[in-house]
């Protein structure tokens, strides 16, 4: 089974190719960690990616909600909101679209955008689980990750946030600044230094 290859290093060959003009630094943010290549690998190396879940819907969708974290850099709400429309295509381009349409919640109007899908993602089967879902959904549905249920804030993501921070407890990587959030942060970070994982 090779998801966690797949993931790890086509995560760092994305970013190792990345060649974007410089723009400024990030704002410093002791709230977050980034993670490192070796925290990375420890993540996806656990059970949650190196069993199939393939009669799990939980499971599954936990296990996608995680890998558009690393490849976007998303927040986890846009993430746990987006609806079976948001996944787009425009001139041979497949994105996600982050909107605020249908009541979906961005945090700033520069949060409205779109996000390119990884080739690592399609091959591990990004699209098949978006079908999964949409024939598991009931017709009034419009979201992907319809299992997650909103908190008394309206907010999508508290389920899966509460989740992960115990996943990260389970396998030995619970740190007081290292959550969700530190994959968009990671991401941040790299992109900014143009750098690689080695």
């Amino acid at each position: 089974y090779l998801v966690n290859e797949l993931m790890v290093k086509g995560y760092i060959k994305a970013m190792e190719e990345v060649d974007i003009p410089a723009f400024s630094k990030p704002k410093e943010d002791n709230k977050y960690q980034t993670f490192t290549i070796e925290e990375l690998q420890k993540l996806f190396h656990s059970e949650l990616f190196t069993k199939h879940w393939d009669h799990n819907r939980e499971k599954r969708s936990l296990f996608w909600v995680v890998l558009l974290g690393l490849y976007t850099g998303a927040r986890l709400n846009e993430i746990c909101q987006l609806e079976f429309d948001d996944i787009r295509e425009e001139e041979g381009v497949k994105f996600l679209s982050i909107n605020e349409n249908n009541g979906k919640r961005v945090k700033t109007k520069a949060g409205i955008r779109s996000i390119p899908i990884h080739q690592e993602l399609i091959k591990l089967g990004f699209f098949k689980f978006v079908d999964f879902m949409r024939k598991e959904s009931k017709a009034s549905n419009k979201r992907i990750f319809f299992d997650f249920k909103p908190n008394v804030r309206g907010e999508l993501s508290a389920q899966a946030s509460r989740w992960f921070g115990k996943y990260l407890e389970k396998i030995g990587l619970k740190k007081e600044y290292l959550v969700f959030h530190s994959f968009r942060h990671t991401v941040r970070i790299k992109l900014y230094l143009n750098t690689s994982w080695t």
